[in-house]
């Protein structure tokens, strides 16, 4: 049963961060379905295994915050461009509900919406020390200067 009271305007951001936190998610794997448990079966590296089950996992745990539906019961649907959505047919009572997911090394993080269509993307953060060359190719004059104004 959901827990909180949601405001209808409001996205529910999730974040996970740290080695700790991270595996404990993952401990929960019985949490997944059997699709979501070969999909992290293919991941060749145990730190890619742990940080998938950490972000479905997560994305679980949140959506059970918002619908009376237990974190193991989630499915999910694909649409034609693969991004998933709850299965209306075993979560009716979800049906409102958009979510996105992302995770990169060392953090995991979902949004939640009630109205409509959401989007979260993690970036692994590193220096780049070839990040002027890139820029010179790859943007936009203006960004080039911009960059340069900042050579920090």
């Amino acid at each position: 049963m959901a827990d909180i009271s949601i405001n209808q305007a409001e996205i529910g951001l999730y974040i996970a961060s740290g080695e700790a936190t991270l595996s404990h998610l993952a401990e929960q794997h019985h949490l997944l379905d059997v699709e979501e448990h070969n999909r992290m079966a293919r991941f060749r590296f145990v730190a890619d295994r742990i940080l998938f089950s950490a972000a479905h996992v997560l994305l679980r745990l949140a959506l059970s915050r918002y619908a009376a539906v237990p974190p193991h019961a989630w499915r999910y649907l694909r649409s034609e461009h693969c991004k998933p959505r709850i299965d209306p047919a075993t979560c009716p009572s979800a049906v409102p509900l958009h979510f996105s997911l992302s995770h990169t090394r060392g953090l995991v993080c979902c949004a939640i919406s009630l109205v409509s269509e959401v989007g979260v993307d993690a970036e692994y953060h590193r220096l780049l020390p070839d990040m002027h060359t890139i820029a010179q190719h790859f943007f936009a004059p203006e960004e080039v200067e911009a960059l340069a104004a900042h050579p920090s």
